[in-house]
């Protein structure tokens, strides 16, 4: 045995020690999926998009605040009705408010003001004195700013933003799809390469005996044995090549399923067939699913969506500032009252406090309102007609651009359809050259038997087999990924392998009002 059979049959050996790993397609998807470090750093960025969409609904929470404050003032007077040589006081108050947005643009604030005020001035018959207060304040822009739309513009701007963000991200899991179907057909094919060629190896063993008996015989010419070890060593070489070509499909599948570095050595085992019995969709279906699911244009829609938002805060910012400012309340005053004889002495002091200011307060003694319209026009507006004409601008080209990637998506569409079709037709041929190489081989051997052709022609014929053979295989792994490819450049990859995303898409049906409170009629994506 020489040194080289010797070296293969220890591959050989070794190799079917080794523990396997069967491996369907669906799960090399799912570990693939689960363990990519892309994938994960994508959905991290996700989640980025989500928080910052939670952050745009806070501009409708609403606002306490509370307000502590105290002071002390010493100064000379400077004029007789201070009461006091030098002029002292005290104050101290505490104020709550309540604020909130509205969804049409406006903000309302309920106020509850508490204050106490103590001076040495002779002229103050309340002192110390407490007031209370409470009102109800209202601002509302009645043109520009006005309306649901406006107001939601932060929110829905997030959410678009996140949506193409969702929509980058389903096309990043395609790719990878198809990346990891692409390696397992590779995969595939690899080992069942290799195993055709063992099998050419073994007729071509046994050819060899066959010769070396009938040259023992007499039959057979001694010189026709180097065309048989030709044969064989030939085969054993072509099995080093497919060995090699079976580890690197066998790495390259490790790599995407992430497995750590001891599992490398894992013969991994494709265990699925590719299924040939693909059902083609007319051009019509391919380019209908194309439009509705390709990446590019549902990244495309919400593109346009922000922009139509944009487009709709500046022809709001064209309309004239009117805003409408209410305010309806009541206060009270409460504290020690105190009595002075005509020369300013006291002769009493009448106790009180700031239970008589809430008192009057809570009675609704003494009511307060305000009303004010103010209005405001820029002359000429040219900021805001620069920002509308770049906004029409940017909607013509996002519509030009819909048109581009529409005619990019036609040829992709109908090369995958045309790459599919071929992919079916060279399978039927290769197994068609498979049947005939058989026959031929056959042939061959019945007419080497009856002396009428030479172990070099029975070798060649049947290497022609081996490669038959090889090429249905080829052919069958490229029908499945040409389809694989096709679904691909539909958009539908996902769904054909059955992945489901499982960050939602969010809608808007909060941020729905009746249109008479909305502003330029728009209406978003669903």
């Amino acid at each position: 045995m020489t040194m080289k059979k010797t070296t293969l049959i220890l591959v050989l050996l070794c190799a079917a020690f080794l523990p396997a790993r069967d491996l369907t397609l669906r799960e090399a998807v799912e570990l693939t999926l689960k363990e990519n470090l892309g994938l994960r750093l994508d959905r991290l960025s996700l989640e980025t998009g989500r928080f910052t969409l939670e952050g745009a609904r806070g501009i409708f929470d609403p606002v306490l605040g509370v307000d502590l404050r105290t002071s002390t003032q010493e100064s000379p007077s400077t004029w007789q009705l201070q009461g006091a040589e030098v002029f002292e006081s005290e104050n101290a108050g505490v104020n709550f408010s309540l604020g909130q947005v509205l969804p049409t643009g406006g903000r309302y604030s309920l106020n509850w003001n508490n204050g106490r005020t103590e001076s040495n001035s002779s002229f103050y018959y309340l002192n110390p004195s407490y007031s209370a207060g409470f009102s109800l304040s209202l601002s509302h822009p009645l043109l520009q700013g006005f309306g649901t739309d406006i107001t939601n513009r932060p929110i829905l701007a997030a959410r678009y933003s996140y949506n193409q963000s969702l929509s980058d991200f389903r096309r990043s899991l395609e790719i990878k799809v198809l990346e990891v179907e692409t390696a397992y057909w590779n995969l595939y094919f690899a080992q069942e390469d290799l195993l055709v060629k063992q099998k050419d190896l073994e007729l071509a063993q046994e050819f060899l005996k066959i010769t070396q008996r009938k040259i023992e015989v007499g039959t057979e010419a001694p010189i026709n044995v180097y065309s048989a070890q030709v044969g064989v060593a030939v085969r054993e070489e072509a099995i080093i090549s497919a060995e090699a070509s079976l580890k690197n499909a066998r790495d390259v599948m490790a790599k995407l399923l992430h497995l750590g570095q001891a599992q490398w050595d894992d013969p991994l085992v494709a265990v699925e067939a590719p299924d040939t019995d693909t059902v083609l969709p007319t051009e019509e279906e391919a380019l209908a699913t194309a439009y509705a699911k390709r990446a590019e244009l549902v990244r495309l829609d919400w593109q346009k969506e922000l922009q139509r938002l944009s487009l709709l805060a500046a022809k709001n910012a064209m309309l004239p500032g009117l805003d409408l400012s209410l305010t309806y309340g009541y206060s009270g005053v409460g504290g020690d009252y105190v009595v002075r004889d005509s020369q300013g002495n006291i002769i009493e002091v009448l106790p009180g406090g700031w239970n008589d200011a809430w008192g009057q307060v809570s009675g609704t003694d003494y009511p307060n309102w305000s009303a004010a319209l103010v209005f405001s026009f820029p002359l000429g507006n040219r900021s805001a007609s620069a920002d509308k004409r770049s906004a029409e601008v940017g909607m013509e080209l996002l519509s030009l651009q819909e048109v581009q990637i529409k005619e990019v998506i036609l040829l992709e569409v109908r090369a995958a359809l045309r790459a599919v079709e071929t992919a079916r037709k060279s399978l039927a041929a290769a197994q068609e050259s498979r049947l005939l190489a058989e026959k031929n081989l056959e042939a061959e051997r019945k007419r080497y038997d009856n002396g009428l052709s030479t172990n070099y022609q029975v070798l060649l014929v049947q290497k022609d087999l081996s490669d038959a053979a090889t090429r249905l295989i080829l052919a069958e792994s490229n029908l499945r990924k040409a389809f694989a490819s096709c679904q691909y450049t539909l958009g539908a990859l996902l769904e054909f392998e059955g992945v489901e995303v499982e960050v939602p898409e969010y809608d808007t049906a909060g941020l729905k009002s009746p249109k008479f409170l909305q502003y330029g009629n728009y209406v978003g994506s669903p």
